[in-house]
């Protein structure tokens, strides 16, 4: 090959041309430029895939209960990139010109990133081709005007959410009224289920019908005051990490509500200590609740009493309630499946965390038998590890075995076999 070539002549062999030292300033610029091109080509693809395996929820097969956990174990992205490709990838699902767009290689994800903020299915269309026509810092100008006339509408008209269109050519942008839309992303995660601190019952009675296997709904009305609040604790709760970008609103309702409670038992604990002048026990594993699950013997289905009536419950969740509940049956003296006091020792070893390689989640934990006990395995610290609800269930709903914390340890390291 003669090296004296440009970098104008050479074939387009390698699309991030390998770096050669010595040639002219054009010469550099125009690779780098070519570089940047491929690079920007490269990430777009990257989110189009992103997005597709958190639509189709292909993490879960991968042995990760959210998607937030896959991103940031298993393909090593930053935060701040995983938080962006998680908006992304939500904003996909409301936007499907735009996720084309990006997956043609029409325009860039930073360009989508922008566009997202101010888009909605009517306005979706045109600002991909302001996106196409425009550089970056012109597409942000565009965007801060489009907000600001917004700003200016609503003010006006008393319009609560009016389109964020880009400036016409020939006359000033009407604006419309847009629908309310949640700002919390869809369910991408496993909301966590109620096994911590679990009693399993058997059936009182025979099952009189089928009970049916379906998602409860619980429906909140809010004043704008408060629906402007919600948002705002909202993002900064994704801001601070506090909560995981794809966490879903069940995930967000019950930890924000297990949080109260143990807040204030921790402040009751504190006053009682005061009163009666001495400490209160340390140490204990026990859940300030207990779920209570009835079992019918014969046909193994499980089910809870709720106001609603009664609950089936998955044979996921069924699973993870017996690796770590207390069983009570007539005529028998109620048992704990792990001991509290290897409960304790489990908890304190893991310090307090679940275990699941990208998760830590320190709420809703339980104990998970890696070999399952009616396979021979035992409450051995060995065979026990500590994990949050949704990634326990997430285990018992795959039939994952012992090897999976190894094999997943195993998947983060680096080819020489450093961690």
């Amino acid at each position: 090959m003669c090296d004296d070539l440009s970098a104008h002549e050479r074939p387009n062999t390698d699309p991030l041309r390998a770096f050669r030292s010595g040639l002219t300033a054009k010469e550099a610029d125009a690779s780098l430029r070519h570089s940047i091109d491929a690079l920007r080509n490269a990430e777009g693809r990257s989110l189009i895939w992103f997005t597709e395996i958190a639509r189709r929820r292909h993490f879960r097969k991968l042995g990760y209960s959210t998607i937030q956990q896959y991103a940031l174990e298993s393909l090593g992205l930053s935060r701040n990139l995983t938080y962006h490709f998680i908006h992304l990838a939500t904003a996909f699902e409301q936007l499907p010109r735009l996720r084309h767009a990006v997956a043609k290689g029409e325009i860039g994800w930073t360009k989508a990133r922008a566009v997202v903020k101010v888009a909605s299915a009517k306005t979706e269309r045109t600002w991909i081709e302001k996106a196409k026509r425009s550089s970056r810092r012109e597409l942000e100008g565009e965007i801060a005007a489009a907000k600001t006339r917004a700003a200016a509408a609503k003010k006006r008209a008393d319009v609560q959410q009016p389109d964020l269109a880009p400036t016409p050519k020939d006359e000033a942008a009407q604006t419309r009224p847009r629908e309310n839309e949640e700002s919390a992303p869809p369910s991408t995660g496993s909301a966590p289920h109620e096994e911590t601190g679990t009693r399993v019952n058997p059936a009182p009675d025979a099952l009189a019908s089928p009970i049916p296997a379906v998602p409860t709904t619980i429906r909140f009305r809010l004043s704008p005051i408060q629906r402007a609040l919600y948002e705002a604790l909202l993002e900064r709760l994704y801001k601070s990490g506090a909560i995981a970008r794809d966490a879903t609103r069940e995930d967000m309702l019950l930890s924000a509500m297990d949080s109260l409670a143990t807040v204030r038992l921790a402040a009751d604990g504190a006053a009682a200590s005061g009163r009666h002048g001495h400490s209160l026990p340390r140490g204990n594993a026990s859940p300030p609740y207990t779920i209570v699950i009835y079992e019918c013997e014969s046909c193994q289905t499980a089910w809870v009493e709720t106001s609603r009536g009664r609950a089936r419950v998955s044979r996921a969740q069924q699973g993870a309630a017996h690796c770590d509940a207390i069983i009570d049956k007539e005529g028998q003296r109620r048992r704990s499946v792990v001991p509290p006091a290897v409960r304790r020792e489990i908890l304190r070893r893991d310090r307090r965390r679940c275990q699941a390689p990208g998760c830590g989640r320190t709420g809703f934990l339980e104990i998970h038998h890696l070999r399952p006990k009616a396979k021979g395995g035992t409450n051995h610290p060995e065979n026990l590890v500590t994990l949050c609800s949704s990634c326990h269930q997430l285990w018992h709903k795959n039939g994952w075995g012992p090897d999976v914390l190894d094999r997943r340890a195993r998947s983060r390291r680096h080819p020489d076999g450093t961690s």
